[in-house]
């Protein structure tokens, strides 16, 4: 199963989860945030299960109630990453 294992609740944490998903899950480039993970292929292959997909749409959504609450742009800090 490929999920973050680390509550997403700050800055820091928000910064992990989009570093996580752009090198640990190999989205490099493709990433974006608005994203659903469901919508990420390798060819004609989903790069994650259904379950996965839940998974990480539901970390993306605590990423984004993070960064509403710190004033923070999830937008800039993906860029950062890249």
């Amino acid at each position: 199963m490929k999920s973050f294992g680390t509550p997403i609740k700050n800055r820091q944490s928000v910064c992990a989860f989009i570093s996580f998903c752009i090198h640990d899950l190999e989205l490099l480039g493709d990433f974006h945030p608005d994203t659903d993970f469901e919508d990420y292929y390798m060819g004609d292959v989903p790069c994650f299960s259904p379950s996965e997909c839940s998974t990480l749409n539901k970390q993306m959504e605590y990423a984004f109630e993070v960064c509403c609450d710190m004033d923070l742009d999830i937008y800039e800090l993906s860029l950062a990453e890249l």
